[in-house]
């Protein structure tokens, strides 16, 4: 939202978008038929957000994602949670906005807004305004003059309310120079590793100190539980292959939105036989998510009444039943997809009793129904069965230890300028702090450090591993205010500083105007349609 506010034209153009889309994609019933239209979303203040403007919004978003990715465009985020969730925030912070505008008396003058509907190129003819094409667009939309305008005028309040917000970030050129300065700066470093491992000395990894540490560690010498499961697969993409629209359902689904075909060259709205397969393909994505609803809401009942049997199942929805190999439990797949939902679900003891579980979805548009067919339990693993992880967890904690013996003896010959051959140091190389030649937090460690230079380090990885690092030097890079990368670095901080403060400003205002968000309502939208 941010970015969109700080552009009035794009704010304009944006509005009109979503009012156009949602009508040609879904059909204008959508938003006057019955329905939970009266249910809220989340509560903002006094103010509400229904769920049925959720609706209309996650439509909007979807439709637009349509429109920019074609083809491409991956129908099952419509019922992704994640991306419901960004949009009720959206409209959450719109709300929060326009009941702060209504608060402090916030109006949009008749001119202004005159003004902005004549900018709108979609009412002009040859250049110019025309109202009887504003009437003849917005009536294709079943929307009023009056009722536009209303809208239009709230967008236009909260406008002029953030504007000097969004706007107003600022930065000081000496503190741009310095940031771009920071991240460009490079490092020439020589590293040196010695393997825990490595260290340890053979001849204490005894007969008798081996089953010590593994008495001791018994919990991490577990075979892990295995499970092969029978499920079957409902995958609207696959259901959306399967389908076929008639001549009439293209030619219905044509004449809903023309204006979306308009080329923007000529203006013209392209013949229909130009974009048959568009329209083929939004036919088909709008059937699949149905189809894939229907299943959806049936699904549950119908494994549910199969008690521990997918076939009739199977044979009701015309599914085939798949099958895995056994394999971890913590390791299962279904169609390419690790779902730690369903994962979780294998855990239960109802699950590994061979009942079909409630059905899952793995992602969007992708719902399974599973039973294990096969459970084989976790068990202790025999001493002879984990010898060789004792060994090399034994050898790896006994080289721990002795590195950190030696580890300062090392560091303290280096620093004296002594030869420690025990390290064998890499070429030497650079590096800036974006640098993933290292590990993250090694790379922090040598950024850190300050002259005199060469300048010595150790650092111990998660696993014992002890690296040694000779910083020989810096190289700053001479920069200038004129740069490119300056100004470019300088815009994108003034746009993380100004998003920053918006959000920060959110802050406040849900102070002032608390949210209640109704999580049964994301629920609700993210089910069966």
């Amino acid at each position: 939202m941010f970015e969109v506010i700080r552009r009035k034209r794009r704010i304009a153009q944006g509005i009109l978008l979503l009012l156009i889309l949602p009508f040609a994609f879904f059909g204008i019933e959508r938003y006057f038929s019955g329905g939970p239209s009266h249910q809220e979303a989340a509560k903002v203040g006094d103010a509400v957000v229904t769920t049925a403007e959720l609706r209309q919004a996650v439509e909007e978003r979807t439709a637009q994602l349509r429109q920019r990715f074609g083809e491409n465009f991956d129908a099952r985020i419509v019922r992704d949670p994640a991306f419901v969730e960004r949009v009720l925030r959206e409209l959450i912070e719109r709300r929060l906005v326009q009941v702060e505008a209504a608060r402090l008396g916030v109006v949009v003058t008749p001119e202004a807004l005159q003004r902005a509907i004549a900018s709108f190129e979609v009412f002009q003819q040859d250049g110019q305004f025309s109202y009887p094409r504003y009437e003849a667009v917005l009536r294709a939309q079943g929307l009023t003059p009056k009722a536009f305008e209303a809208m239009l005028a709230q967008d236009l309040a909260v406008q002029r309310l953030v504007e000097p917000i969004a706007q107003g970030a600022i930065v000081p050129r000496e503190q741009t120079l310095q940031l771009v300065a920071q991240q460009l700066e490079e490092r020439e470093v020589s590293v040196a590793v010695r393997a825990a491992a490595d260290e340890a000395d053979p001849a204490g990894l005894t007969e008798e100190a081996l089953r010590a540490y593994y008495e001791a560690n018994a919990a991490r010498y577990v075979a892990p539980a295995k499970v092969r499961l029978q499920y079957l697969l409902v995958d609207e993409e696959e259901i959306g292959r399967g389908l076929t629209p008639s001549e009439a359902d293209l030619r219905a689904l044509y004449e809903q939105a023309p204006e979306l075909f308009r080329d923007p060259a000529s203006q013209q709205v392209r013949p229909f036989e130009e974009v048959r397969e568009a329209l083929a393909d939004s036919w088909r994505v709008r059937q699949a998510r149905q189809r894939y609803g229907e299943v959806r809401e049936e699904l549950g009942n119908a494994v549910f009444e199969a008690i521990d049997r997918l076939d009739p199942v199977a044979e009701r929805f015309g599914l085939r039943i798949h099958e895995t190999e056994l394999v971890p439990l913590e390791e299962v797949e279904i169609a390419g997809v690790k779902s730690d939902k369903l994962i979780a679900a294998l855990k239960e003891a109802q699950a590994q009793g061979g009942q079909n579980l409630e059905p899952v979805e793995l992602a969007p548009g992708k719902l399974a129904a599973v039973r294990v067919a096969e459970y084989v339990p976790p068990r202790a693993l025999s001493f002879d069965e984990a010898r060789a992880r004792v060994i090399q967890d034994l050898a790896r904690e006994r080289g721990r230890e002795r590195l950190r013996e030696l580890a300062p003896q090392w560091l303290e010959r280096l620093e004296k300028g002594e030869a420690v051959p025990e390290l064998a140091w890499q070429p030497k190389r650079s590096l800036t702090r974006a640098s993933n030649a290292l590990p993250p937090e090694l790379v922090d460690e040598i950024f850190k450090a300050t002259p005199p230079w060469p300048r010595y380090l150790g650092w111990e990885a998660s696993n014992g591993d002890r690296w040694f690092v000779r910083i020989e030097g810096v190289r700053r890079p001479q920069l200038q205010a004129d740069d490119p990368m300056v100004q470019f670095a300088g815009e994108r901080i003034r746009s993380v500083v100004g998003n920053v403060e918006w959000r920060g400003w959110l802050k406040t205002l849900e102070t002032r105007h608390p949210v209640v968000i109704r999580r049964e309502a994301l629920q609700e939208l993210t089910a069966a349609p």
